[in-house]
């Protein structure tokens, strides 16, 4: 075993994140009791309080077909708060996650069928870019959720981007996560330069060699508890290849900075084919935003 592929063990004091308030984002599809049942095994588990949020006609209906839907998935013992508001949904969204002053907005998305090409078209472009918090999106909720057994972060170095690895270090332990990988993606200039076949395997093993004791040493800021994990740097000859990684270890949870500039890897991402980001990944998506106001 190479040293980039490594298991590390953090024994500094904790700098985790954990969310506190979650918006449920929840449409009368056949996939509702799906979303309010994965957004439940996670919200349960960090001990975030749950607010769910139906965008339609706030009518005595609505509030006895939402009432019913909670009712029969794994909130229904816990009687969350919930919110029935008219609008669009982004605007909504947004609106209620300030007014609630929560710090997540879970929402669920189908990949086939009309109401996946509405979320795709609609609100999961949009979201990423207006949430005024973190947003976690299930792309394939189910009603019996499977554990979340690996859990993927992708490592950027700007200051914004460090609440994406103290939210996966908090997260993973409380959910138990069996795996946990950090990656981060790369370009080497002087390898850019010098034509590839002329390098020979010394001077690969060595550009990877620095980006892997970079990628180490800043995660050794970022501590937790025994909380064990594996560190691996990407070359990034394309954008994709953070995709093309969690697709090919079956991550259950892919975790990364939102949006915050265009050199930033959701911008990347987002700027290929958008469809392509959620389909190629196995696991939901968690993208990281620290809230713009005071969490009670």
């Amino acid at each position: 075993m190479t040293a980039r592929d490594e298991e590390h063990i953090q024994r500094e004091p904790s700098q985790q994140y954990v969310f506190r308030r979650a918006i449920i984002a929840v449409a009368f599809s056949p996939r509702i009791k799906a979303v309010l049942n994965e957004s439940f095994q996670i919200i349960s588990r960090i001990e975030a309080e749950p607010v769910i949020l139906h965008v339609g006609d706030d009518t005595p209906a609505a509030r006895q077909r939402l009432e019913a839907a909670i009712e029969n998935s794994d909130f229904g013992n816990l009687a969350p708060r919930f919110i029935v508001q008219r609008g669009t949904p982004v605007e909504t969204l947004v609106r209620v996650a300030r007014e609630q002053h929560a710090d997540l907005i879970v929402a669920g998305a189908m990949k086939k069928g009309s109401f996946w090409n509405y979320f795709i078209g609609s609100v999961a472009r949009q979201l990423p870019h207006q949430s005024p918090c973190s947003l976690l999106i299930f792309t394939d909720p189910r009603e019996a959720p499977q554990a979340i057994e690996r859990v993927h972060c992708a490592v950027e170095y700007d200051r914004a981007a460090r609440l994406a690895i103290q939210a996966t270090m908090g997260m993973a332990g409380l959910l138990n996560a069996r795996e946990l990988i950090f990656t981060h993606t790369f370009l080497d200039a002087a390898y850019e330069i010098k034509k590839p076949q002329l390098q020979s395997a010394e001077d690969i093993r060595r550009m990877y060699h620095r980006q892997d004791r970079r990628l180490q040493r800043h995660l050794q800021q970022f501590a937790g508890a025994g909380l064990r994990y594996r560190a691996q740097c990407l070359y990034e000859r394309a954008a994709n290849c953070t995709l093309a990684f969690a697709s090919e270890i079956r991550a259950d949870l892919f975790i990364a900075s939102g949006p915050r500039n265009h050199a930033s890897l959701w911008s990347r991402l987002a700027q290929q084919d958008f469809d392509r980001v959620f389909r190629d990944l196995p696991g939901s998506i968690l993208l990281t935003r620290k809230p713009r106001y005071r969490i009670p």
